[in-house]
């Protein structure tokens, strides 16, 4: 199985400024947080740990491996996307023609360099070597993979990681986001799941879902209801959510009941 974690807080992060390569350390706070996944995901089966060399993605994987013997191996085509002459800019979304906003709310439309920032291009060349070079020796052809984000606009990311997932000979794949936006429709899913490359797509009711998502056959709407109300129930009766906010024991009782660990 494939996790994938964030680094911890950093100074940068908490005055909203663009970090990219630059190389900031983990603040107390990104500690903290490094220290707490540490102690959610102990009982997680890993076996190698792949991570950016800047020092707030090493840290964190120290920190969050710690005293487990786990090898954790840098790779210079893990880095932080670069974002050029504008690494260091403070709240960039309140400059309204600040140009690198465009990578972040127009990301189809940013193809060449601004600034000296990377370009998709450019990542998806030194991530996908990564992939094929390093991952893909270690997958075996015929599992069925589960891809997670927090969120699906357009989709086309998600696509694009099914489709290479397929070309990695993958059985199935499921697509699962706590919010479906769909900003550009449904066609583009339509078509993935008419080709084969996705199975299906799963999203919460935590946003409005219009009737054009419900009807397709292929997606699964994750009724998020009862758990709500059990949040509002605990904190009505003056008791910790911490162990509700946790899902790796559910995780694991999941896996275990199928026979997977």
């Amino acid at each position: 199985m494939l996790y994938i974690m964030r680094h911890g807080k950093t100074d940068w992060n908490a005055l909203h400024k663009l970090q990219g390569r630059t190389d900031i350390p983990l603040n107390e706070e990104g500690r903290l947080m490094a220290l707490k996944a540490h102690e959610e995901y102990k009982s997680l089966n890993i076996d190698v740990c792949y991570c950016s060399p800047l020092i707030r993605a090493v840290e964190t994987a120290q920190i969050v491996l710690k005293n487990r013997g786990i090898p954790i191996i840098t790779d210079e085509r893990l880095v932080e996307m670069s974002f050029g002459d504008y690494e260091g800019i403070e709240n960039s979304f309140k400059i309204p023609d600040c140009p690198i906003n465009l990578i972040f709310r127009k990301p189809e439309e940013y193809i060449e360099s601004i600034g000296g920032a990377e370009t998709f291009a450019e990542l998806f060349a030194r991530t996908g070597s990564f992939l094929k070079e390093v991952i893909e020796p270690q997958l075996q052809e015929g599992k069925d993979v589960l891809i997670i984000d927090d969120m699906i606009s357009s989709g086309e990311s998600m696509i694009d990681v099914a489709t290479e997932l397929k070309r990695r000979k993958a059985n199935r794949i499921f697509v699962a986001a706590t919010f479906g936006l769909f900003t550009n429709g449904m066609e583009k899913f339509d078509e993935a799941h008419e080709k084969g490359l996705i199975d299906k797509v799963l999203t919460t009711n935590l946003v409005y879902q219009p009737e054009e998502v419900l009807k397709r056959d292929y997606y699964i709407n994750v009724d998020m209801s009862k758990y709500v109300a059990l949040l509002i129930d605990t904190l009505n009766h003056d008791q910790s959510i911490s162990d509700l906010l946790n899902p790796t024991e559910r995780i694991q009782a999941v896996l275990k009941k199928y026979g997977q660990i």
